[in-house]
């Protein structure tokens, strides 16, 4: 239902509090490369290994909902054969002890050069999408997440501005 913006003073529709992206960010040349293993895990060969995970971000009103923004990660082979392992079977085995760390293959939109960013990310049982938990200091993603999010910054990332 369209009504009158409070934060902007136009007219639009409800604004998803999600983003998505099905790949990782690649040429086209890679994207052609790329095998999917599961709906959560995708590979160039065995070159290059994407998780799909979630990074919730915070509202300065703590009102307000996350905004999530749901994309793949770049992690080592090692990594993400023992994420594999996990999930194959995780209702057996004891969480896993460790965030895994790798770099973000897809950029958060109105966050300047966050492709490439360093994070880590907890995996959840049961949950097939990890949660960034760790952002690299000093840039411009991790200042966001500090700082949290704002109805402007909510417009920006969802294209209205």
């Amino acid at each position: 239902m369209a009504s009158i913006c409070s934060s902007c003073g136009k007219v639009h529709g409800e604004m998803s509090r999600y983003f998505m992206w099905r790949l990782p960010k690649l040429g086209f040349a890679s994207a052609q490369k790329l095998v999917s293993d599961d709906e959560y895990m995708c590979r160039i060969g065995n070159k290059r290994h994407f998780i799909s995970c979630e990074l919730a971000l915070a509202f300065q009103d703590p009102s307000e909902k996350p905004l999530g923004f749901i994309g793949w990660v770049e992690v080592s082979r090692a990594d993400y054969e023992a994420y594999q392992r996990y999930r194959s079977d995780e209702e057996k085995l004891p969480p896993m002890a460790r965030w895994i760390e790798g770099r973000l293959a897809n950029p958060v939109p109105a966050v300047a050069e966050s492709l490439g960013v360093s994070v880590q990310f907890e995996v959840l049982c049961g949950d097939p999408t990890p949660y960034i938990t760790w952002v690299q200091p000093g840039t411009a993603l991790a200042a966001r997440v500090q700082e949290g999010a704002t109805l402007a910054f909510w417009h920006e990332a969802a294209g209205l501005v």
